[in-house]
């Protein structure tokens, strides 16, 4: 007997648990929130005001590169970014894969 996977199992790129205080950039205005999880794809960020589902936005975070992307999900406290391209990761995460906090 198989077991089906869960939507939400399915990825196409690992996920890291991080914990930033970050912002996003929607159409010139600032919104703080906290970077919570990114992979080379996308990134899930808390919010307290949510950009709309396809928004474009920057995501900034602090000390690091600018990442342009797009809004393909809200939650009543969490966003979903989708990254244009592939971003490499591997700076912005522990090798070990642990909570990378600042």
């Amino acid at each position: 007997m198989t077991q089906a996977i869960k939507p939400e199992d399915r990825r196409a790129a690992e996920r890291h648990p991080v914990d930033w205080p970050s912002a996003v950039r929607v159409n010139g205005h600032f919104v703080p929130c906290r970077l919570i999880e990114v992979s080379r794809l996308g990134a899930r960020v808390r919010v307290s005001k949510q950009p709309p589902v396809g928004a474009h936005v920057t995501l900034e975070l602090p000390e690091r590169e600018y990442i342009i992307a797009k809004v393909v999900r809200v939650s009543d406290d969490y966003i979903a970014l989708a990254f244009p391209g592939v971003v490499v990761i591997s700076p912005l995460v522990g090798g070990d894969g642990d909570r990378v906090t600042q």
